[in-house]
């Protein structure tokens, strides 16, 4: 047996698991990562700028409200390049587990600039 392959099936014996402690401890994303959008309501003008930008179709504008879909998200940033008020930023939210399909949509209060 080479010694390569004995040395790969100790070594976790001898360091242990090689896993993060998840969900326990949150994972660290490096600065590049892209999250799931973000919305500052306070800047949002609702003009939908950032909704026909996305390719998926993960962003729909209704009155009083933007919902982002977390399930049709691709994470590529157009919403955030389109909107003229930098409203939307690409945040550090990465899980995208749910127990139904309503639980990947979020929803946000948008406000018209006074």
């Amino acid at each position: 047996m080479p010694k390569d392959l004995l040395d790969r099936f100790l070594r976790p014996l001898r360091e242990g698991p090689v896993t993060r402690a998840y969900p326990d401890r949150a994972a660290t994303l490096p600065p590049a990562a892209r999250g799931l959008p973000e919305v500052d309501p306070a800047r949002c003008d609702a003009s939908g700028v950032c909704a026909t930008a996305c390719p998926t179709g993960a962003i729909v504008l209704a009155p009083g409200a933007l919902t982002v879909d977390a399930g049709r998200c691709v994470f590529c940033g157009a919403c955030a390049e389109a909107c003229p008020r930098g409203a939307i930023r690409l945040g550090g939210r990465i899980e995208l587990a749910a127990r139904t399909r309503d639980g990947l949509r979020i929803t946000t209060a948008t406000e018209r600039p006074r």
